[in-house]
């Protein structure tokens, strides 16, 4: 079974129906926009409606794609950056943002809960994600490197990052090896299979 890169999502939709906005209606929990995660309140978790008089300005956008999932029913969306829906994002007259803002007339409250990720140990590399394999780092030294293939571009733990369950590694970027780590080929390995870097092995999980 293929490992998902992200530790969870944490924003799920239904494909409830048709909204006049998108061909989808969708079925909004908490998110996380603005460095925050921002959701119904947990005591009370009821949609409560904005008046349109107490809605302020347009202060941003989530965006969503839609991916497939294993029920051929039902699809999932996930936060991205560049995805296929859009929500725009209002704040509240009198209240300031990073306590409530507005999402389809509804009111979200900022921080509802502390979110921690468990990160995997992950690199993405030419457009693949690898994964360390604890075996074969046991196995292979720096003495098997073969040709540098680049430099780790991003570290998401200790950025701002690093508490975002919707972020996904780009190309060159690593979950715990730092930002500057020079990666490597492997001697009478095939790069689509492994790649070292930091004293570690990662394979490439299909």
């Amino acid at each position: 079974m293929r490992r998902k890169l992200f530790a969870l999502i944490i924003v799920t939709f239904l494909l409830t129906g048709c909204s006049p906005k998108s061909e989808h209606e969708i079925d909004l929990s908490y998110f996380y926009w603005n460095g925050k995660t921002y959701g119904l309140d947990k005591e009370d978790p009821v949609e409560v409606e904005v008046p349109k008089e107490n809605i302020g300005e347009k202060v941003g956008e989530i965006h969503f794609q839609v991916v497939e999932s294993d029920d051929n029913d039902n699809k999932q969306f996930i936060q991205i950056h560049n995805g296929e829906i859009t929500l725009e994002v209002y704040s509240i007259k009198g209240e300031d943002i990073d306590e409530k803002i507005s999402v389809n007339h509804v009111v979200y409250k900022g921080e509802v809960e502390r979110v921690h990720v468990d990160w995997v140990d992950a690199i993405s590399w030419d457009k693949k994600t690898y994964y360390y394999d604890r075996e074969q780092t046991a196995l292979i030294t720096e003495q098997h490197i073969h040709n540098e293939l680049g430099e780790i571009s991003f570290t998401v733990t200790n950025s701002e990052q690093e508490d975002n369950p919707q972020y996904q590694l780009k190309d060159g970027e690593a979950t715990f090896v730092p930002e500057g780590t020079t990666v490597y080929s492997i001697v009478d390995e095939e790069v689509n299979k492994y790649i070292f870097a930091q004293g570690k092995v990662y394979k490439l999980e299909e």
